[in-house]
């Protein structure tokens, strides 16, 4: 089920269950078995955080002129350094085009932001330019 729709309400998790098993089962536990299962199909968070560098440099060799920047912070423990061990702060992205464009677009650039709720917070942005022909062109993304 969590597989098909990692979205899937536990209400409706529960409710499978019942119906399946004849055995209501708690909040947490219906909870905890989501989390579980997604962890299973998509991984942690420490893996998918420990394949970002390698993806990015794939995409700039393979993408000509593709430019990005990772922030990261070190992760400490009371007042000490965790050695060798970091977590994930911002990424700033762009592609070539949208550098190539940026020389023709009035001189404004439009930020826009949104926050992210559910699974995945934090804040997404994108920094676009306005031609002279009143179309947008994207130029940069980050997510904090």
């Amino acid at each position: 089920m969590v597989e098909s729709d990692p979205s899937a309400p536990i209400a409706t998790i529960i409710a499978s269950i019942k119906t399946s098993m004849g055995y209501t089962i708690s909040y947490r536990k219906a909870w905890l078995a989501k989390q579980h299962a997604i962890e299973d199909v998509y991984g942690n968070w420490e893996e998918s955080f420990n394949k970002l560098p390698c993806l990015l440099q794939v995409m700039q060799t393979f993408l000509s002129g593709f430019v990005y920047k990772l922030k990261t912070q070190p992760i400490t423990g009371g007042q000490e350094i965790r050695q060798n061990q970091q977590y994930f702060k911002r990424l700033l992205w762009t592609f070539k085009p949208c550098v190539d464009g940026f020389p023709y677009c009035k001189p404004l650039v439009q930020v826009e932001g949104t926050f992210l709720y559910g699974r995945y917070r934090g804040t997404f942005f994108g920094g676009c330019g306005t031609r002279w022909e009143k179309q947008h062109t994207p130029h940069c993304f980050c997510y904090s």
